[in-house]
This record gives C-alpha cells, structure tokens and sequence, in this order.
C-alpha cells in the first residue's frame, strides 16, 4: 500500500479528496464535522468524541497552512537515498512559495490610502511581513496577537488605518517596527539593553545613562544568512489564517551548520562526555555545562569572599576587645591615688606621745 503525505492524510480525515487545500472547502467540512463531533453532543462517550474532535481541528489546521514537507509521502524501506534528493527540490519550491512577497500595499498602508485597511486588518486579509530586503523574500509573517514593536505594545494595538500608528494613549509610536523574538524573549540590542530601554519612536536611541546607543540593532542573524538590519516591515493584502507558520524561512544558519559539524568530528568518547555534561546541566537548572561550570566558579569566588570577611571580622573583633582591655586598665589607673601626692601621716609609736591611762585620767580629774 503507498504511502500517503501529511495533507492526503489531513484530506482522508476530512472525508476530502487527495491534495485539497482550498481553504473555503475546508472550513466547510470541518465545520460539518466539528458540529457531529463536538463532545458537549457525546455526553455518554466524551473521550472518544474528543479525540475525534482533535484530530479533525488538526487536519484542518495542517491543510489550512501546510508546511512544504506535508505535500510529499516518506519514502518506501531502500528508496530513501533515491528520492531524497527530488524531496529537497521539492521543498525548496514549496518554501520559495510560501515565502513569495507578493500583494505588496506597504505604500498604501503609509499614507494611509488603502481602503477599508482596518477591516481587512481585523479579517486577516492584511498582514504584516517581516522581509529580507537582500533575499527579497518574507522571513516572518508576524500574527498581530503575538509579536510587539519596539514601543512595546503588539501589533494588535496599532491602527492599521493610520498607518499602523501604536493606539495606546500616550506612545509616540508613528508605525510598527518588529521586535524580533523568535523565542519567548525578545532579543536585546547591541548595547545589551532591552527594546524597552530604548525610545519609542525612531531611531529608538537608548535612554539607559551613559550609554552611547544611537538606536536599536540587534545583532541575531535570520535563518535567511541575513542580519536583522537588512529587513523590514511590509504589508501585503491576501488572506492567510491566523493558524498560520510564522517563520518561513527554511533550514539553519551558517554558524550552527558549522557547530554541528565540528561536533560530527569529534571522538565518540569525546561526544559521549559532551552529552552527558550537557545533561548534568540541564538536570542542574542550566541552560548549558559552560552556564553551570560558570555559576559553580562564581560561587566559589563568593565562598572564598565570604569567609575572607569572615577572617576580617574576627580579626576586628580582636582588635576591639584589645582595645577595651587597654581602656579598661586606663580607667583602673585613673582611678588610683597618685604617687607624687603627699602620704598620709603615719602614726610612729617611739616618736608621737604616749596616750594616757585610765587611772591616769581618772587621777588628774581627782586633782582638778
């Protein structure tokens, strides 16, 4: 039995015939579908009805923006090396396809003549692409809930018929300018400081004291072989679901080829221990083993700090106690009489007189 691709299975799940991917039809069936299927209908067999009611919703997802590799079938067991080849041509064209500039209103959209902008920008019949002015292909189709400009605010709260000016009170925004993220982080600029430590409007020089920023640059490199400053924002009219791939742009960048072939070339017992430090540190917390072995030098350093002060303040304290030791015995010796002081009379029993009797006294009051 051949063996069928991603979208001739999406088709089959659909009930559609081989290689549909009109979007109208599609919607059609699965909204047929998705109303039989809903599990709020199968009280009594919910989990079987759910089930169903995610593989119809993927199918249609896959079919609505299907990625270049869906349209070809894997090859049979020892066919592989045969049709690799004419796959790799096939995608290639499949994603020069995809990543077509076409529709090109950017003009329009600037000053503010394109009719009915902000409609078509609410029924996702006008998109923001991020383009490569050198491959003059789109890099990145940004999805107005996702992706922010560099004042901060998403694409959604620009007014598509002011020319994409940022809404939001106060933002001095005059048009969107992608903040590329192609994580769950922004990237940074040069300078080391976020979008949001820079202006709100061109050329978006940092506000951050002392630094020399003039605007911002981000020093990523697109997939394309491109740095971020040789794209830019366009707008094109056509439809595209708001399912859709963002990043169009197909395999890996220079540097990481080179990466993973210098890895290739290593021993297998020099990638072994590679591998298993890459996952001590991931087990540890760490982005990586250098992340890790940088954290443990970092710790040591403020060990040996800390017990440095430790050793100061001992030592302070003996100086402290050495010093109260000294007061004290000032203190004693100020209290004590002085030396040059005239000394008490002594009483010298040969020289003072004697004292007189009793019988003595008693005989000179019989006198007297």
């Amino acid at each position: 039995m051949p063996r069928l691709s991603l979208v001739d299975e999406a088709c089959e799940v659909l009930g559609l015939p081989p290689g549909t991917t009109d979007a109208d039809e599609v919607q059609r069936v699965f909204k047929k579908l998705a109303v039989r299927w809903h599990p709020d209908k199968h009280p009594d067999n919910v989990q079987e009805a759910t089930a169903r009611f995610a593989e119809i919703s993927a199918a249609r997802d896959l079919l609505l923006d299907p990625p270049p590799a869906a349209f070809h079938a894997p090859p049979a067991a020892g066919a592989h090396a045969a049709s690799a080849a004419a796959d790799r041509r096939a995608t290639e064209q499949r994603s020069n396809e995809l990543r077509a500039f076409a529709n090109d209103v950017s003009a329009a959209v600037a000053d503010c003549s394109l009719p009915n902008a902000a409609a078509l920008f609410a029924e996702h019949k006008l998109w923001a692409v991020w383009v490569c002015s050198t491959c003059d292909l789109i890099c990145c189709r940004l999805r107005k809930d996702k992706y922010s400009c560099l004042c901060n605010h998403r694409l959604g709260a620009h007014d598509a018929a002011r020319g994409f000016r940022c809404a939001e009170r106060g933002c001095g925004c005059k048009g969107f300018e992608f903040q590329v993220q192609t994580d769950h982080e922004p990237h940074k600029c040069r300078c080391k400081h976020a979008a949001k430590d820079h202006g709100p409007s061109a050329p978006w020089a940092c506000k951050r004291a002392g630094c020399g920023c003039v605007g911002f640059d981000s020093p990523w490199q697109c997939n394309c072989g491109h740095a971020c400053g040789e794209h830019r924002v366009a707008y094109v009219q056509q439809y595209i679901t708001p399912r859709c791939r963002e990043w169009v742009t197909p395999g890996l960048r220079k540097e990481t080829v080179e990466l993973a072939n210098k890895f290739r070339a290593r021993s297998p017992r020099t990638r072994a221990a590679f591998i298993q430090r890459a996952a001590a540190a991931r087990a540890a917390g760490m982005p990586s083993y250098k992340a890790m072995h940088r954290a443990a030098r970092l710790s040591a350093a403020s060990a040996e700090v800390d017990a440095s002060d430790a050793v100061d303040a001992d030592a302070t304290a003996a100086a402290a106690a050495a010093a109260a030791t000294v007061a004290a015995a000032a203190a004693a010796a100020a209290a004590a009489p002085d030396e040059a002081s005239e000394p008490e009379a002594v009483r010298c029993e040969e020289c003072a007189p004697a004292a007189p009797s009793r019988d003595g006294v008693e005989d000179a009051a019989t006198a007297a």
